[in-house]
């Protein structure tokens, strides 16, 4: 792991790539490649480097599995979602009717390493998959409990609103997994935010950027991220203006008319636009007591890129350097600015841009007092690292951190032999002491309440820390619940050892954070007090307590803002020596790093701050709560439940009775919720349906080439209209899949496939069966059969997520027969062969979609296949090729979309490739002029796609390379600017496109070889006549299309022209059913 953190690294994976690229065009095994025209395999991968042992607990509405890091984190669901579930039922009016999974990950890290989510591009269903949702919800923990509690109730919440908007049914859920489309994430996302979390002050800067700055005017362009929070101010001015009620009403109406623009209609009697105008002048208006929003002064940096975050910025105890991170859609960069060449360079890089929501908690930095050694914390293959990065060598070195799960906040002390440090172990988040020297942890706290940022005080006598715990005890809440107050700032007395902490704030409605020594007796601290996190200096102030033998002194602190900013200050740090703050805030949606020196912070003057919308909202709350009475809770009557339902429970003594999960509200009393011990079981793999796929067709499953039929006319390679039937189970955890798949034509052609995939591991395995038969009638009128049988053994290695490599052993058995009509039929004899093989392909995914057809990013795989047959005859192939891809985002809705593919066999046995055409078209033809090479010892066939404005078999041989070039225009949604209800409107596409490319024999298209170059006429049974044909080998294509959505099926429609020997031929209209090329 230590070479990744040198300078050079991007280097040596570069070269790292080449090599593996390079041996994979040598070696002799690979993976699915042009079976069938363009379609590929690609994907992203997800990397196990740890195993969990997985348990469960079962309450009466929820199941919650966790690891043993998660133990605590479960206990809490297990006792809370009960509640949340019998409040959202009061709330919202319905009822679940089904259990929920809840599986909780230690942290964020762990739940990327999962297989949850992950998407596979087995199969190219250009038919509608119907998935089956479930009933499951993921967690992580952060090292904030109240961050935990508010992602509990919004991923129950979200679960209520996919069930009331798709229902609950197998048959509802098919009916509208293609009506959801216009159903925008700010509708969905910001209401379960909205039902969940409370009005924060990270919630209302955030707002309040995206209001002044116009943004939320085009809130169907904002980030998925940037959605939910504009949709949950958005909704909390419908509750504001129409009453909460109407909130649930509107929920209820989309269920009926799936579209969130007539529902406005009909609920609040006002369009959409009209009520957007409302929201963003009703929050314009509030926000008035900010005119001067403008750009953050003093920015580091003169130029910032879009779309990525600044972090972590700090000052050397030196002056000299600022180090700070970027994290641009997952790919992160450290870099390091000198003050004096006022020149940024990049110290260590990792991942890659390819994350629509980043992990932001890590890396983290700090400064050694020396200013020669900056340390950066990563969390790598499940473990925890300090790299020190020297600045005179330029070199990173590496230790681990034990005993701990994650780390929030650290720093130095003063003389760099002790590190302090927020971290989290066991689900709770306590402040340890790092020993630099001997390695070692030393708990300062260990209790459920949520420690963070501590820092070195008073000459490294104490920390100050930020906590939300109410008690200063370090002994009264070790065995105490989960702490959900706001964050206040304590002292820990490292001399005394003292088991009682020093309260220094004590605020009902604000937090206190990243508090900093700047003098003797002078701390600075950010806090949210007026709703906005502003600058505050505080003071050590001792005082006489009494007077008996001697004088008795206790210190008091006082603090008093010294800012008034109209942006909130997301990150805060001070270097002591230098009296540099540099701080980390947000304005039109961009992060920007300022930098202020001030030689006498603690001489300026308090300042009177704004009240926002923050705290005026939390003391009306306040007010509201004190004057209204108790009331006794509304009690629903109990639902009846469906739920799942383990074998093993049948015997199992401590299984609730099943009239015990009709319970829909919490009357339990604190003391029998005591007596009433939750039971870990442990968890088996079961498998529960996941997705059921019917689709008409005209593609084979491609999972084989085709057998070579020597004869005048090749077999037709498109098999014609079918019926395509496909059912795929997963485990809870995704870490197992089965999937069976079936195909039957209309001409009796078949095909079955059955696959078991596992991913628990780092290396991903496969096991598939596949059949195949098709008939055909052959160029002397009679109707032959070819059966192929197919077993293979797949094994996948990720390098990380996007890089990765396949090798797949198989094992063939290929039947080809004539069906007896008449004598000459019947004596000829059935044809069988055995084959075996191996195959390899390396893969790079970095693309990422933006809309049905629609992606940005390069994705490319390169592969090698060995087959032979296992006799003395020991006929033999091998085919070596490649597919790469890149998609230029020119716009939202325009898309530039680039294809190169190009491929080869040799050997005893070859492949021959049929050029022309596009993938599964609709009524294709093939063109019997062009000659086909039968002293070529062909064994399979497949297409090499797309070239359009020609049939099939413009050309063929065993070589061939092709370039695609689309741009693809989602006009109807540019000129609407929104989604639509309409499938058809929605994923309307106008596309310009061009193709390049040939298929030839021989070294070279231009070779003499080239069986293009020849013609053969037979004249009568003794003559034959070869001509040399003069022409061109490369031909190309031109034309435009439309691409849409039309029962499910995304339909293209192509009409071009072909341009061979320099002449553009006439027009060729081709109906295909295919996505991307």
């Amino acid at each position: 792991m230590l070479s990744l953190h040198k300078t050079h690294e991007k280097r040596k994976i570069a070269i790292k790539q080449l090599v593996v690229l390079g041996l994979l065009f040598v070696c002799f095994y690979a993976e699915a490649q042009f079976y069938n025209g363009t379609h590929m395999t690609f994907g992203k991968n997800r990397i196990q480097t740890q195993s969990h042992v997985w348990t469960y607990y079962r309450t009466p509405l929820a199941d919650i599995y966790y690891y043993p890091q998660g133990k605590k984190l479960a206990e809490f669901a297990a006792e809370n979602v009960n509640v949340i579930i019998s409040d959202l039922e009061n709330k919202l009016k319905f009822s679940l009717l089904n259990k929920i999974q809840i599986i909780i990950y230690a942290r964020h890290s762990d739940y990327m390493e999962s297989n949850v989510g992950l998407e596979f591009e087995d199969f190219y269903n250009t038919g509608g998959v119907t998935p089956i949702y479930g009933h499951k919800l993921f967690l992580y923990y952060n090292g904030n409990m109240r961050d935990f509690q508010e992602r509990l109730k919004g991923g129950v919440t979200a679960l209520f609103i996919n069930r009331i908007i798709k229902g609950q049914s197998f048959l509802s859920s098919m009916s509208s997994s293609n009506d959801v489309v216009s159903i925008p994430y700010w509708f969905t996302d910001g209401m379960s935010a909205y039902f969940s979390k409370a009005w924060t002050s990270d919630m209302d800067n955030a707002i309040r950027d995206g209001i002044l700055s116009g943004r939320y005017e085009k809130i169907h362009y904002l980030s998925v991220t940037e959605q939910q929070i504009a949709g949950y101010s958005l909704w909390h001015y419908i509750a504001s203006a129409y009453g909460e009620e109407m909130v649930v009403n509107i929920l209820h109406y989309i269920k009926a008319l799936k579209n969130y623009e007539r529902v406005t209609n009909v609920t609040l009697g006002i369009g959409f636009e009209q009520l957007k105008n409302e929201w963003i002048d009703y929050y314009t208006k509030r926000y008035l007591t900010h005119p001067d929003y403008a750009n953050p002064d003093n920015t580091l940096l003169k130029k910032n890129k879009k779309q990525t975050y600044y972090l972590q910025p700090k000052a050397s105890p030196d002056g000299r350097y600022i180090a700070y991170i970027i994290n641009q859609e997952g790919r992160v960069k450290v870099f390091l600015y000198d003050e004096q060449k006022k020149k940024s360079s990049c110290l260590y890089r990792f991942h890659y841009r390819i994350e629509d929501n980043p992990d932001l908690s890590f890396p983290l930095l700090t400064w050694h007092p020396s200013g020669n050694h900056l340390m950066m914390m990563i969390e790598h293959k499940g473990k925890v690292y300090f790299l020190p990065y020297d600045t005179e060598e330029q070199k990173w070195g590496q230790r681990q951190v034990v005993f701990v799960n994650k780390i929030s906040d650290f720093a130095y002390s003063s003389d760099g032999k002790f590190i302090a440090m927020s971290a989290i172990n066991n689900a709770q988040s306590d402040v340890y002491l790092y020993n630099v020297a001997s390695r070692s942890l030393q708990n300062i706290t260990n209790d459920k309440a949520d420690d963070f940022a501590p820092r070195f005080i008073k000459n490294n006598t104490a920390v100050v820390f930020s906590s939300n715990r109410d008690n200063v005890s370090l002994d009264s809440d070790k065995d105490d619940a989960y702490k959900f107050g706001t964050y206040d700032l304590y002292v820990y007395d490292i001399q005394s050892k003292s088991k009682d902490l020093q309260r220094l704030t004590q605020t009902d409605f604000a937090d206190e954070k990243y508090a900093f020594e700047i003098n003797d007796d002078y701390l600075s601290f950010i806090s949210d007090r007026n709703g906005i996190y502003n600058r505050y200096i505080g003071k050590f102030q001792p005082t006489i307590s009494h007077i008996d033998t001697t004088i008795h002194y206790v210190t008091h602190f006082y603090d008093y803002p010294v800012s008034d900013f109209d942006n909130g200050i997301l990150f805060y740090d001070i270097e002591k020596n230098t009296k540099t703050i540099t701080e980390t805030k947000m304005f039109k949606g961009d992060y920007f790093l300022t930098k202020e020196q001030i030689p006498f912070l603690h001489a300026l003057p308090k300042t009177t701050l704004n009240q926002s919308i923050t705290m005026m909202s939390k003391q009306t709350k306040n007010e509201i709560q004190d004057s209204v009475t108790e009331t006794t809770p509304e009690v629903i009557k109990p639902i009846k439940r469906l739920r799942f339902v383990k074998l093993e429970e049948v015997n199992n003594p401590f299984y609730f009775d099943n009239k015990h999960d009709n319970l829909t509200s919490d009357t339990t009393s604190k003391s029998e919720k005591e007596k009433l011990a939750l039971v870990p079981r442990v968890y088996e793999v079961q498998y529960s349906l996941s997705s059921f796929a019917i689709q008409a067709d005209f593609s084979f499953l491609n999972t084989t080439y085709q057998q070579f039929v020597p004869s005048a006319s090749p077999i037709y390679l498109n098999p014609g209209l079918n019926l395509f039937l496909s059912v795929e189970a997963k485990d809870l955890m995704e870490d197992h899949r089965l999937i069976g798949g079936v195909r039957f034509s209309v001409d009796l052609n078949k095909e079955f496939l059955f696959s078991y995939e596992d991913f628990s591991g780092r290396l991903d395995k496969q096991l598939a069966v596949y059949f195949q038969s098709i008939k055909n009638l052959n160029y002397y009128g009679y109707y032959e059969s070819q059966q192929n049988t197919s077993l293979f053994y797949l094994l996948k290695y990720p390098f990380d997520r996007v890089n990765s490599v396949c090798l797949t052993t198989f094992l063939r058995y290929n039947r080809y027969s004539v069906k007896a009509t008449d004598e000459l039929s019947l004596e000829q004899p059935d044809l069988f062969s055995f084959w075996l093989g191996a195959k390899g392909e390396y893969v790079m995914d970095f693309s990422r979609n933006i809309s049905l057809n629609m992606k940005k990013g390069f994705r490319g795989k390169a592969f090698v296949e060995f087959m032979c047959t296992p006799d003395k005859a020991f006929k033999n192939m091998v085919v070596v090729g490649g597919d790469l891809r890149y998609y230029a985002m020119i716009n939202r809705d325009l898309v530039w979309a680039n294809r190169f593919a190009a491929s080869t066999s040799f050997g005893k046995n070859r492949l021959i490739y049929y050029m022309g055409g596009i993938d599964n078209w609709w009524f294709a033809e093939f063109n019997e002029e062009i000659n086909v090479d039968t002293t070529i010892n062909y064994t399979y066939q497949t297409l090499a796609t797309n070239m359009r404005g020609f049939t099939q078999n413009i050309r063929n041989g065993t070589s061939f390379f092709v370039l695609n070039s689309e741009l693809r225009f989602s006009i109807i949604r540019f000129l609407v600017k929104k989604p639509l209800k309409n499938d058809f409107l929605n994923s309307f596409q106008v596309v310009a496109f061009g193709d390049i490319g040939t298929a030839w024999t021989g070294l070279t298209p231009y070779s003499e070889d080239n069986s293009l170059f020849k013609r053969i006429i037979v004249a009568g049974p003794s003559m034959k006549i070869t001509l040399n044909n003069q022409i061109e080998p490369i031909v190309g294509g031109f034309g435009l299309g439309l691409r849409f959505m039309v029962l499910g099926y995304f339909l293209r429609l192509d009409y071009a022209w072909g341009v061979e020997n320099y002449k553009v031929n006439k027009g060729i209209f081709y109906i295909s059913l295919n996505l991307d090329f």
